[in-house]
């Protein structure tokens, strides 16, 4: 399991450290008193990580499964614990562009290590849910790998989608989810280069044929963009609350602005000791 920085630990849920505390003590084979009767918290339908916490929860504890049951307890736990938790938590820290079809070559892996039985049922959901395996991702990962043969490839596939242009083609393209190569063990084989819609990556699109090749030389940068949905799951809940209190797109975006200033400006108070200082200042 990948070991959190304070920061990533700091921006997660209570639920996502609960089941990183969990995984953990689950891994050193000691579970702490804090955890050995704390209540699961509610069951959301919409994701994973609480129903893989009432398993491991249930797994921790007494309980009168036997025979098929406990069989079938046993596979869900290992499941949640050697790929679910693991790529939760790696995405959490490697969580750049360019970080995703690593995970989805972790998740490959890990996959051929199941039983025949768990990769029969789980395969077509990890081949459809790849979205980080289009194109343009893997090339995105290609450029800015450390490895010289990586980038030498990605940018041989780029020019000959140009086409000896100068620049890339920025048009409207379709995206679909390419068939991924399920004994892949490096980006360059995670899916074909010789069928299927193939784009250049919008980042690099401006850039020139030589410039591109530079890219040898010092590994391509791409922007700051988040590959977990937590960020996004914010903002949605923010623009639905601004949606609820004013009307427009001007307005909405001064509400959202102001909250978040005042989110910074006002002190978070986790305990009543928070609180004294405060009341003693003013």
């Amino acid at each position: 399991l990948i070991i959190l920085p304070k920061i990533v630990l700091d921006n997660m849920s209570t639920d996502q450290q609960l089941s990183y505390k969990l995984c953990n003590a689950v891994k050193n084979g000691c579970l702490p008193s804090d955890l050995r009767e704390i209540k699961c918290r509610a069951l959301n339908h919409a994701r994973w990580l609480t129903t893989g916490m009432r398993l491991v929860y249930l797994w921790t504890r007494k309980h009168d499964l036997s025979g098929k049951q406990l069989e079938d307890l046993e596979i869900l736990v290992r499941f949640s614990l050697e790929s679910y938790f693991k790529l939760f938590f790696n995405i959490k820290v490697k969580d750049r562009l360019e970080d995703a079809p690593y995970h989805i070559l972790t998740q490959l892996r890990i996959l051929r290590t199941l039983s025949k039985r768990v990769q029969g049922i789980v395969t077509p959901y990890v081949c459809s849910g790849a979205w980080h395996s289009h194109h343009e991702n893997v090339l995105l990962a290609l450029l800015a790998s450390p490895d010289k043969e990586d980038p030498k490839f990605g940018i041989d596939q780029i020019l000959k989608l140009r086409n000896g242009k100068e620049i890339g083609d920025l048009s409207v393209r379709y995206r679909k989810t390419p068939k991924l190569n399920l004994k892949a063990t490096t980006l360059q084989d995670l899916v074909s280069w010789t069928s299927g819609d193939i784009h250049e990556p919008v980042f690099t699109c401006s850039l020139s044929n030589e410039e591109l090749t530079n890219l040898l030389d010092k590994p391509h940068v791409t922007p700051d963009v988040k590959i977990h949905s937590q960020s996004t799951e914010r903002a949605v809940q923010q623009v639905t609350e601004a949606a609820k209190a004013v009307v427009g797109q001007e307005a909405r975006d001064g509400f959202i602005t102001s909250r978040l200033q005042h989110r910074e400006k006002m002190p978070k108070f986790k305990t009543k000791q928070h609180i004294m200082p405060l009341i003693r200042h003013s």
